[in-house]
Order: structure tokens, then C-alpha cells, then sequence
């Protein structure tokens, strides 16, 4: 049986690599340790000795000023160079297309890859072995446990699919974000991972809102709510609409058509692989939108109910399709065996 030392700092896009490695161990597959980076900085070299697999993870943003712990990194780094067994990168940037590992150079290509949500162009780029979601650490804990039963459960989808498509009580758009985004633009982030902030100093959360502001057809909710209000919200909406904030991904992807709702989502999202197992069809299940174009796509979606149904319910089956902590435990473990 294969032993696995995965060595973790943090970030909110690694935690579903966590669930992948405790059901390969459920499974038989492999026995693994989880250390933190500053244990593995003391104690490391000699702990990875017993191990036949290593996966590392730093914290992403190499050019964070307040987070980025350099002296650190540098020796866990070193650490890491040294291992002579199956060498594993954990990258969790909020960025599908940005590198995390860049620093090492050459190596940062050719050594395999574990990657939150990338894009298409980064899993060709690099030794992509594995893709997970992100964002699953924005689930409050208490809720973590019935999500993710909710992700797997295709008795949920025969149920609603019973409904479908009359499950909808309303009409309306769904808009509930977080902004602020650009007020820790000089020091928080790295190129370009921040982009929700657009060219010319314009911000892709802030100018949407205001673009549902001025579409009178259908009023969009922005009204932040309780967590159990807003799930109802989401089972009531038709449309979720979908922005990027530090990176392409975040977590409304998931909840949308997890209720069934319709993923409207920001252009700069398309080419980002949310899903591990499952590839999301721009037009089979979403639908794409940017600043120029948002009012006619809402448009097109309130003269097309029929094809819009059909798209949110391909969204809904491809997203349980594609979450899948079984097949991602045995395609890690093709691997690595």
C-alpha cells in the first residue's frame, strides 16, 4: 500500500484534495499523513523518508505581501527538492491560469499537478494528473457534511427531476455577491488573478450590478440574506447569475445548479474546468454573458424558456456527474500505484 505525506499551508480551494485522499484510504487504496508546512519545515526531511508520495502545497499567491512567508517557503522548498519519491504539486490558486509553483522553474511544467479549477490552456500547460473544485472552504462547517451529501446524492435528482421543469415559483435573477474586491488591489493579489477588476479600472462585479440595475424586465435580487433564506432564494430563482472575484471560480457556480437554477455566467468563467469529471458546455449547460452583451442574453432566456429549462437541467445532472469523490480516488491512485 502506498504511502502519501501531503504537506499543507492553506487557502480556500484545497480542501476537496482532503476528501479525495480520506476516501482512498477508506477505500484501501493508500495510507497518508497531513502535516502542516511549518512542521514539515522542522521536521520534513526526516519525515518524508518513510513516504512514497509527496504532495506539497504552499500558499498560493507567491506576491502576497502579508501572507507570502518567503524565509519559510525557501526551505520547505528546498525540503521538497531533496524527496526522491513520487513528487506531487498541489497548486490552489484562485486562479485557474495562474502558476503557483512558477518559482521553480522547469520543474514547475513537468512535475505532476493537482489543479483547483483550471483553465483548459493550464491542464494541457502542465502535468495535470488531477483537477478538484474550489472554493469548498467558503461552505460554513456545520453545512460542509449535508453539501457534500447533497453533491452526491442522485436519489436528489430523481426527486427534483419529478418537478422539473415547474420547480421554479419565480421568474427572477439572483444576484447576491460581496464587493470591495478592488480596495486590496495594490498588495492582496497576484496578476492576474484579480479580475473582477477589468480593463480600464473596471470592475466586473460592480459594473454587473449596475447593468441588472438598469434591466427593467425582470427585477434582479441583490438583497444579502440569512443562509437558510438564501437557499430557499436559490430553489425560487431561475437564473443565478456568476462573476469572478479574486479569481474565475467561485462558489455560486455550484449552489446555482445545485437549486436547479440557470448558471449565467461571466465570459471569463468559460474556459475554467469547475468540475472535475464532468466538462461544462457554454449554450448545453450555461450560458455565457459580459458587460456588452447581458441584456440580450436575458432577453434570449425570457423568449426561450423551454431551451433555458433544458440547459439548467443539463447544468444540474452535469454538476453530480462531475463531483465525484470516487473516481477522483481512483484516478489519483492510477498515479501513483
Amino acid at each position: 500500500m502506498k504511502k502519501i505525506l501531503y504537506v499543507e499551508d492553506r487557502g480556500v480551494n484545497i480542501l476537496e484534495l482532503t476528501w479525495v485522499l480520506e476516501r482512498m484510504k477508506q477505500l484501501n487504496l493508500i495510507d497518508f499523513k497531513k502535516i502542516n508546512i511549518s512542521t514539515y519545515a522542522h521536521e520534513g526531511e526526516s519525515i518524508q523518508k518513510d513516504y512514497d508520495v509527496l504532495i506539497y502545497q504552499t500558499y498560493p499567491h507567491q506576491y502576497h505581501k502579508q501572507k507570502w512567508n518567503g524565509s519559510l517557503i525557501n526551505k520547505t522548498d528546498e525540503i521538497f527538492s531533496k524527496f526522491k519519491g513520487y513528487k506531487i504539486f498541489q497548486d490552489g490558486h484562485d486562479s485557474g491560469r495562474v502558476d503557483s509553483f512558477s518559482r521553480f522553474g522547469k520543474e514547475s511544467i513537468t512535475t505532476p499537478r493537482i489543479k483547483s479549477w483550471p483553465s483548459y490552456e493550464s491542464i494541457k500547460k502542465f502535468n495535470t494528473i488531477l483537477t478538484t473544485t474550489g472554493g469548498m472552504v467558503q461552505v460554513k462547517p456545520n453545512r460542509r457534511q449535508k453539501f457534500l451529501d447533497d453533491l452526491n446524492d442522485t436519489n436528489k435528482v430523481n426527486e427534483w427531476s419529478q418537478l422539473f421543469p415547474n420547480d421554479k415559483k419565480e421568474n427572477n435573477i439572483s444576484y447576491i455577491v460581496s464587493y470591495g474586491y478592488h480596495k486590496e488591489s495594490s498588495w492582496a493579489a497576484d496578476p492576474p488573478t484579480y479580475i473582477s477588476q477589468g480593463d480600464g479600472k473596471e470592475f466586473i462585479r460592480e459594473n454587473t450590478r449596475d447593468k441588472l440595475n438598469e434591466y427593467k424586465r425582470v427585477k434582479t435580487e441583490m438583497e444579502r440574506r440569512s443562509q437558510e433564506a438564501f437557499n430557499q432564494h436559490l430553489s425560487d430563482s431561475l437564473i443565478s447569475v456568476t462573476v469572478p472575484g479574486w479569481g474565475e471560480g467561485c462558489l455560486r457556480q455550484y449552489e446555482g445548479p445545485l437549486a436547479g437554477c440557470l448558471n449565467l455566467i461571466h465570459e471569463s468563467i468559460a474556459d475554467i474546468k469547475l468540475l472535475p469529471h464532468s466538462d461544462l458546455i457554454d449554450g448545453e449547460d450555461f450560458v455565457s454573458f459580459n458587460l456588452d452583451n447581458l441584456h440580450e442574453k436575458l432577453d434570449y432566456i425570457f423568449n426561450n424558456r423551454p431551451k433555458m429549462d433544458a440547459i439548467r437541467f443539463n447544468g444540474k445532472i452535469k454538476l453530480h456527474q462531475g463531483f465525484n469523490l470516487d473516481k477522483s480516488a481512483y484516478q489519483l491512485y492510477e498515479k501513483i500505484k
